[in-house]
């Protein structure tokens, strides 16, 4: 009888079912079966890793799966599993469940009863019959946290204290909030500064607790809210008050102290400390008394004192002024009227309370140019001249005297209280109507300087107004006697010239100095006006521009044809030289063939003259064929030309 024959790889399986049995046989090997009689059904063993498992049912043949007395195995990675129960039934692969330590699942065995909760960190595989449900996360308790928790089963309630991930047991219940969260309350941290009451409601008692600490309240407290304790620094002062006797007390630091009933306190004050440039004004409220406080020293406040604020800087520390060459003080005494300025050397601070500080005088120094005029008590004017002073100090009662100086480029006007003595540069603008009544803009610079400052500020209070009304008038009674055409052709040397001839005293009743006038442009008002002049201007302009371009043209031409003539003379120098050249060299190589030739002849010894011109004719034609012939395959010659010797075997001659 013919029987089957299978072959199995390692990682196979074989499943031989027959009428009265049914068997697995592993492989590798050889299998052997009556194919009349035996169905079969070939299976791989299964590889399970780390992270995998399966479920096998082991049932008897005679009963459907999932029977109350079925036996259900599971088999965990990592392993090789291979069937050995012809009737289990395997699952797929399954992947174990990933449980990180903030994981946990609730398993529920629904033939015991029995719940157990499994936390992370693992990986989970379900013991048989048991029923999990989907991963949830740990309540995670940092130091600072803790948890109420009630056993629904016992009634117990225990604090659960952080740090920890705490996984709920089956029968654990968590107050929650209203969005069904569990409340997660955070100890308190108490300083070495800070207390707080704590009442037992179960019991009664009243007990404070003081940190450092971090407090856990137990299950029945109530505790009140963190005080902290009074601490004061060295710097700190803080005024205590019994409202049961009614006194207040001063308590400077440092210190640490808690409250007593019935005791309140102000706010923390800081002691004042003032450095030697400092000093400060005390008001008591009670007496009315002022006093000055120099330093270095520290000032704590009495209870009813205050500080005076200074109004100038809002601060109630005020520094000492530095009196020194460069600065002084003008102080003034509020009771007399006396002013004194201080310019001895000193950090200055006012020796008693009525003496008020008014202002801080920096030296005037001015330079060689320039002067500067202070009004005295009386009103006189003193001068004082940079080159005969290293500077001073306003006196009191004294002021500064200035001028407002117009500015004549429509800017914001000067106020001058340092007169420059050296030159000044002043451009301005203005318009004047010529005889036939057409207005024309001129623009003049004048450079001018002070002479004599006296006479000039007792005659004018804006010398640079007065010296353009005085050039404005007289360009205007110049520009009247004359045409438009005549005064934009007029030379600008005529009419400054006509200026300054007319000057009479105006300088000097001013005491000032005009050096230069100088018109800078004329211009019509009117734009056809100027646009006629201007097209006039322009075309002298380029009549003017066109003779320069000729000339310069014609000038090109000259120098262009000398160097033509210059090239030709050249070139014929050049064609004499190699004519006297070409001479030499011809000379030269005919006196080297005659010498070969000569050389030729007397080689060949006792001949008549003829037969050597023979030969030699004959070498120099052979000469002359190799080079025509010398990159030629195919020569064709006529037969006269044919009578000559041939040593070349590679040349081929054609009739």
């Amino acid at each position: 009888m013919p029987l089957g024959l299978l072959a199995l790889k390692p990682d196979q399986s074989i499943i031989l079912n027959s009428y009265t049995n049914r068997k697995i046989i592993h492989g590798p090997g050889w299998v052997t079966y009556n194919p009349f009689s035996t169905s079969t059904h070939k299976i791989r063993k299964l590889v399970l890793t780390a992270e995998q498992w399966l479920e096998v049912v082991h049932q008897n043949p005679n009963h459907d799966m999932h029977e109350e007395h079925d036996l259900i195995e599971h088999i965990s990675g990592p392993c090789i599993y291979a069937q050995e129960d012809p009737f289990a039934t395997v699952s797929d692969i399954r992947q174990k469940t990933e449980l990180s330590s903030t994981k946990y699942v609730v398993c529920t065995n629904p033939k015991t009863g029995d719940q157990r909760t499994v936390q992370g960190p693992c990986m989970f595989m379900p013991h048989p019959y048991e029923q999990v449900s989907s991963p949830s996360k740990t309540i995670v308790l940092t130091v600072n946290q803790y948890l109420v928790v009630t056993d629904t089963v016992s009634g117990n309630v225990r604090i659960v204290s952080g740090p920890t991930n705490f996984a709920p047991g089956p029968f654990d219940m968590l107050m929650n909030d209203s969005s069904k969260n569990p409340i997660i309350n955070q100890k308190i941290d108490l300083s070495i500064t800070q207390y707080l009451t704590v009442t037992d409601t179960k019991t009664g008692n009243i007990s404070a607790v003081q940190g450092p600490m971090q407090f856990v309240p137990g299950p029945y407290d109530q505790f009140s809210g963190v005080k902290p304790m009074i601490s004061l620094s060295n710097t700190e002062y803080i005024y205590v008050t019994d409202k049961q006797h009614g006194s207040i007390a001063t308590v400077k630091g440092p210190a640490t102290f808690a409250l007593k009933p019935f005791e309140e306190v102000s706010d923390k004050l800081e002691v004042t400390n003032l450095n030697l440039q400092q000093w400060a004004m005390v008001l008591d409220a009670n007496s009315g008394k002022i006093r000055i406080v120099k330093g270095p020293s520290v000032v704590l406040l009495q209870p009813f004192e205050a500080f005076i604020i200074d109004p100038s800087t809002k601060k109630k520390v005020r520094s000492a002024i530095t009196v020194d060459a460069n600065n002084a003080v003008m102080i003034q005494d509020v009771v007399s009227g006396k002013r004194e300025l201080v310019i001895d050397p000193q950090m200055y601070i006012p020796t008693a309370p009525n003496i008020q500080i008014l202002d801080v005088q920096p030296l005037i120094k001015l330079t060689p140019f320039e002067c500067m005029i202070i009004i005295d008590q009386q009103s006189k004017m003193c001068f004082h001249y940079g080159k005969n002073s290293n500077g001073f100090f306003l006196p009191p009662f004294c002021s500064v005297y200035s001028q407002v100086w117009s500015n004549l480029q429509n800017k914001d006007n000067q106020r001058v209280e340092r007169f420059d003595l050296r030159y000044h540069d002043m451009d301005f603008m203005f318009s004047v109507r010529t005889g036939d009544n057409v207005e024309v803009s001129i623009k003049v610079n004048v450079y001018w300087k002070i002479e004599d400052i006296e006479k000039m500020v007792r005659i004018t209070d804006d010398p640079p107004t007065d010296i353009n009304n005085h050039i404005r008038s007289q360009i205007l009674s110049f520009a009247s006697k004359l045409s438009t055409k005549e005064l934009m052709e007029v030379p600008v040397s005529k009419i400054i010239e006509t200026i300054t001839s007319e000057d009479n005293d105006f300088c000097s009743q001013r005491g000032i100095i005009v050096s230069r006038i100088n018109i800078l442009q004329k211009r019509c008002a009117d734009l056809n006006v100027e646009s006629t002049y201007r097209a006039i201007i322009d075309q002298k302009i380029t009549r003017a521009k066109n003779f320069e371009q000729q000339q310069g043209d014609n000038d090109r031409e000259v120098e262009r044809i000398k160097g033509l003539v210059a090239a030709e003379m050249a070139k014929s120098a050049l064609l004499q030289q190699e004519l006297k050249n070409l001479e030499l060299k011809t000379k030269t190589q005919g006196e080297s063939e005659g010498g070969q030739i000569k050389s030729f002849f007397d080689s060949l010894g006792e001949m008549p003259l003829s037969d050597k011109m023979f030969i030699w004719k004959e070498l120099q034609r052979n000469q002359r064929i190799t080079a025509v012939t010398q990159n030629v395959k195919t020569l064709i010659v006529k037969p006269e030309d044919v009578d000559f010797l041939m040593n070349d075997s590679s040349l081929t001659l054609n009739k």
